[in-house]
């Protein structure tokens, strides 16, 4: 009998409407993640990302926040187009406090 991996990503945020996002729990279960993510409106992390990206919304860009093993946090900004500008980052405003900044339209987000 072939193998079947299985991978579910559960996301639980504050201050966001949608917590769970394609979750399904089962006995044979693996690689689960959680995250409880917390917002700092009208803030940024001012470091280099990982990676930018745009996205069509914000719960996109935590659930590949979560995903990826070097992501920490994001910072978030609405674009023009609805769209969010999504970057990845693996410093975090622990290390860096100095490096948060106001920032209209964005959103820092961050796990204690």
């Amino acid at each position: 009998m072939a193998s079947l991996s299985f991978y579910a990503v559960l996301v639980i945020f504050l201050n966001v409407k949608v917590t769970f996002q394609q979750a399904t729990f089962h006995p044979g279960a693996k690689n689960v993640k959680i995250a409880n993510l917390f917002r700092i409106r009208h803030h940024r992390l001012a470091v280099s990302p990982l990676v930018s990206l745009e996205l069509p919304d914000e719960l996109k860009c935590l659930t590949t926040c979560v995903k990826s093993d070097e992501c920490y946090c994001v910072n978030t900004k609405k674009q023009e187009n609805e769209n969010v500008m999504c970057e990845l980052l693996n410093r975090t405003m622990y290390q860096y406090p100095e490096k948060l900044t106001k920032s209209e339209r964005s959103s820092h987000w961050y796990t204690k």
